[in-house]
């Protein structure tokens, strides 16, 4: 839709039609997710460049004015790129046509579930809980890098808190899988890493642990029916169908993982805060059972461990295992 024949009152009422056809159907499609997942970070979050400023403003007055119901369908609709290509004018008038009333109620559930604000007060308590969550060194934790993931930004883009107390993981995982995670600072502290990335993005934090060597092949059957042994330099991941990986002088990666496991052996806090990931709430509408949130990478000298968390409950995890 170029900006010189835009007309307010008519995408006013194509994007009612697509409220229809969604709360009709109950599902979304793989650019509609991508799209509101997108949004609902960039919403979240201080944004770098002028266009996602601009994008961002537009979206917190939808939601000022109409609730999280508007801001989905805006989103889904035009996107940030055909959204902000518009004037100013053009995407303050579409703002003033939307009408809450209008908007089906099961689009507004929809949106929270996507990890959209209930409101502008429920935004600002969320901002205020990531910035109070902002620590120094001197409150005992580094800000270095984490291990290298495809999902995330560099160091230089990422918040990064590391080594977590013993009685915060403990608290979070249960001791038993808290002893698999390798000690540091004299045995003091956990090797559990979170990193923040500070723009919008569908991974709004990735919490890794340090596995020791002994525990590896415990926690792979446990997480994912997988057998695993070292043989020399070669690596043998036997999977559950009889499946066999053979991986020489490399790192292998083994991603998903059903939501009863997670709950199991991960607990059920990180089980909720996966839930909450954009990347997850994608895979349900995507109708995947399986999700790519947790993966465990191997080493030769043991594993990763890596979760892809949603923002707040990360916040709040993070409070528990750094206090």
């Amino acid at each position: 839709m170029a900006s010189t024949d835009f007309d307010s009152a008519q995408a006013w009422e194509v994007l009612l039609d697509i409220a229809k056809k969604m709360d009709q159907s109950k599902r979304l499609e793989t650019v509609q997710i991508r799209r509101i997942t997108d949004a609902a970070a960039i919403l979240k979050s201080a944004q770098s460049t002028q266009r996602r400023r601009r994008y961002k403003s537009f979206l917190h007055g939808v939601l000022t004015r109409a609730g999280p119901g508007a801001v989905l369908l805006c989103a889904s609709a035009f996107g940030q790129i055909r959204m902000t290509e518009l004037r100013d004018c053009e995407r303050d008038d579409l703002r003033n046509h939307i009408r809450a009333g209008e908007i089906p109620s099961g689009i507004n559930d929809l949106a929270i579930r996507c990890g959209i604000p209930r409101s502008v007060d429920d935004l600002r308590h969320s901002l205020g809980a990531q910035d109070s969550s902002v620590r120094s060194p001197s409150d005992g934790q580094s800000h270095g890098s984490i291990s290298t993931d495809p999902d995330l930004p560099s160091a230089a883009q990422q918040r990064v808190v590391e080594n977590a107390t013993i009685h915060g993981v403990a608290k979070v995982f249960g001791d038993d899988l808290c002893d698999a995670v390798r000690r540091v600072e004299e045995g003091s502290r956990a090797a559990v890493t979170m990193a923040f990335p500070l723009w919008g993005g569908p991974v709004q934090c990735l919490m890794s642990l340090d596995i020791c060597e002994p525990h590896v092949e415990r926690l792979a059957m446990a997480l994912f029916g997988a057998k695993v042994k070292w043989v020399g330099q070669v690596l043998h991941v036997v999977l559950e169908q009889g499946t066999t990986l053979i991986t020489p002088n490399s790192e292998a990666t083994l991603k998903g993982i059903g939501d009863e496991r997670i709950a199991r052996v991960l607990g059920t806090e990180i089980y909720g805060a996966i839930r909450d990931c954009p990347v997850h709430v994608r895979e349900i509408a995507e109708g995947k059972h399986a999700t790519e949130c947790v993966s465990m990478i191997f080493t030769k000298g043991g594993a990763f461990i890596n979760l892809s968390l949603g923002l707040e409950r990360s916040l709040q995890l993070q409070n528990k295992m750094y206090m």
